[in-house]
């Protein structure tokens, strides 16, 4: 930043819990926090995180240097998500009426450049620019939730995994110069799937039931458990495809666990032995079954959860992502409410850690949700850390 005094400022906010962390981190830095959020993108719970709060249209950048500028800010932080499938429908122009500064960004500054995300935001940041608005390091305020270099984990990473990083390392690289994704997934120096669930949850959002073909849908079901499922399912042919063109990456598998919201509820979506829990007044709900050879046995009583969690066929899955048939997917329907936290995680955590301290660490009161996360790992690490470790943590604010 280029004032180290700075007492007021701007915040840009799109989807996700990026707009959250700046404006705690500002706030905690005594740092008023003025924000645009931008329609139908950004949380409305946001409101409650920053000083002063404005909806602003997407496509009407100068709409959000005014709401900015009334209240004398020049330093601004743009963060969050935006989705593409809501810039590109055929009806834009009508459906979000831009403005000058808007036409003068995309028929303007990108004359005859590539639409990439870096030019748009270099030609916007030019934009906002003449406004008297300039957009400065994201992460100045949150910089304690970024990842630390280096292995997180006791589980230290095989020459073999030291490898696929290595050759992921560059392709992910790469796709960031070209903009065609932001994640993969790499085995054997093969990359096998390219964000298969979340893009096709992003490309059906608002959609209706007919958008989860090839796959039927399940009238049983909400649309949100349908997505899912569909999705679930296009992942394991993205697999397929990966193994028909490797023969090596034959008997390889993934688990997958998922929560998506609704407007009327939650669908929780499941194949493997990654679990999600509910922690509920206090209460730590297992969700999801384990789909494990010892889990099983478990359920049928001819094994106890203290023997199954020392038994050899432990690591044993029954069901998984493996780019055979169309898999069966658990879905649970919920209903989610305020104050409820909601628990992804591998078998690398609740393997070594009893539910009871899983509970515990996960209720914690003025705690991040970030520390949180760390904790649950921190605990499995003392408590022998033999697996790789994951955890994901979904609050509900507002029902």
């Amino acid at each position: 930043m280029r004032d180290a005094h700075v007492t007021m400022l701007g915040l840009i906010a799109g989807q996700g819990r990026l707009p959250f962390m700046v404006a705690d981190g500002a706030r905690a830095a005594g740092v008023r926090v003025v924000c645009a959020a931008l329609a139908k993108q950004a949380d409305p719970a946001l409101a409650r995180h920053v000083d002063q709060f404005y909806w602003v249209p997407l496509a009407r950048p100068g709409r959000w240097i005014s709401k900015l500028r009334r209240h004398g800010v020049t330093d601004t932080i743009m963060v969050g998500r935006v989705a593409k499938q809501k810039i590109y429908t055929p009806w834009r122009i009508l459906q979000y009426l831009p403005d000058w500064r808007a036409f003068r960004i995309w028929y303007g500054r990108l004359r005859g450049k590539n639409k990439t995300n870096d030019n748009f935001l270099c030609a916007l940041a030019d934009e906002l620019a003449t406004g008297g608005i300039i957009l400065e390091d994201s992460v100045q305020y949150c910089k304690e939730h970024l990842a630390r270099e280096g292995v997180m984990t006791r589980c230290q990473p095989s020459r073999q995994v030291l490898e696929d990083i290595e050759f992921g390392w560059e392709i992910v690289k790469r796709m960031g110069d070209l903009d065609i994704g932001q994640a993969i997934a790499v085995k054997e120096r093969e990359v096998i799937a390219v964000e298969a669930i979340e893009a096709f949850i992003e490309e059906t959002a608002g959609a209706d039931k007919n958008r989860t073909w090839p796959f039927p849908f399940d009238p049983t079901v909400s649309l949100e458990s349908n997505r899912l499922r569909a999705a679930f399912r296009i992942a394991n042919h993205k697999i397929a495809a990966a193994i028909a063109d490797s023969h090596d990456l034959r008997g390889m598998a993934t688990t997958a666990s998922a929560v998506l919201l609704g407007p009327h509820g939650a669908s929780v979506a499941h194949v493997g032995d990654s679990r999600v829990y509910v922690l509920r007044d206090g209460h730590l709900e297992q969700i999801t079954n384990d789909h494990s050879w010892v889990e099983e046995q478990v359920r049928a009583g001819t094994l106890s959860p203290t023997a199954a969690r020392q038994h050899p066929w432990r690591n044993v899955v029954t069901r998984a992502l493996s780019g055979g048939e169309d898999p069966e997917v658990d879905l649970t329907e919920v209903s989610p409410s305020q104050g409820e936290r909601y628990l992804l995680c591998s078998d690398g955590l609740f393997t070594v850690v009893p539910d009871s301290r899983i509970a515990q660490l996960l209720g914690q009161a003025d705690v991040s949700l970030d520390a949180i996360c760390r904790g649950l790992v921190q605990a499995a690490n003392e408590a022998g850390g033999p697996d790789n470790i994951t955890t994901l943590i979904l609050q509900i604010d507002a029902s």
